[in-house]
């Protein structure tokens, strides 16, 4: 459409920064996954990154028990914008999202 660049569907399960299956039920909940597994990222014509983006790379980097801790915590309340969970958190989620942008540019 005229307000993206791009949709792209990214390889989630086969990352090996993905902490695994047992987290899917909540970034399905989310909208972070689709049915077929994969996360759908839509690139603006802005050159800002979709905040959805980013909590979606930081929940696929963090563990399963901490993601439902966080979500009593109310860390999803102003979803799609969250706050970095801690630094290791945040060092996955960029590399998970290299990595799978990396698998799709190839």
């Amino acid at each position: 459409t005229a307000k993206h660049r791009a949709q792209l569907k990214l390889p989630l399960m086969s990352s090996r920064h993905f902490q695994g299956p047992s987290g899917t039920p909540l970034m399905q909940k989310y909208g972070c996954l689709s049915q077929t597994q994969n996360l759908n990222l839509i690139v603006p014509v802005s050159r800002d990154v979709d905040p959805a983006f980013l909590s979606c790379m930081r929940m696929a980097a963090a563990d399963p028990e901490m993601l439902s801790r966080l979500e009593t915590r109310g860390w999803f309340d102003t979803w799609p914008r969250t706050l970095p969970i801690d630094q290791r958190n945040e060092q996955s989620a960029a590399q998970l999202a290299v990595e799978l942008l990396q698998k799709v540019l190839e």
